[in-house]
């Protein structure tokens, strides 16, 4: 929900978001570097969003000349597995992002750090 401020206007939020590429990584940099002003009167949100986890996987066999293709399911056991190895590694890239954050004079109240899976769990 936005807050009502002076000015009759809604507080401004700042979101950026990141994934495991260094774009990104240069993306918040360049954020908390140009953005300097409206990041110190405004909040910080940092989000990053979980690519979903297959639960189809197709292995190619060789048949004569020909190839066969069969598509295998994932077992709950390799889901579950894969789930909590991307929640690890978000929850790592999100520290990080704290680190980058801290190291450029950012406010920890302020600052707000979110992984789609999180954001899921809160409804």
């Amino acid at each position: 929900m936005a807050k009502v401020v002076r000015g009759g206007g809604a507080e401004k939020k700042i979101m950026v978001a990141i994934d495991e590429s260094e774009n990104s990584h240069y993306a918040l940099v360049w954020a908390l570097d140009y953005l300097k002003e409206s990041i110190k009167n405004s909040p910080l949100v940092i989000f990053m969003a979980q690519p979903p986890t297959k639960s189809n996987y197709t292995f190619a066999a060789p048949l004569g000349s020909a190839r066969l293709y069969c598509p295998v399911s994932a077992t709950p056991d390799f889901v579950t597995s894969d789930k909590e190895n991307k929640k690890k590694l978000t929850l790592a890239f999100l520290e990080k992002a704290k680190e980058i954050c801290s190291s450029r004079g950012v406010s920890q109240r302020n600052s707000f750090f979110y992984s789609f899976s999180q954001v899921l769990d809160s409804f």
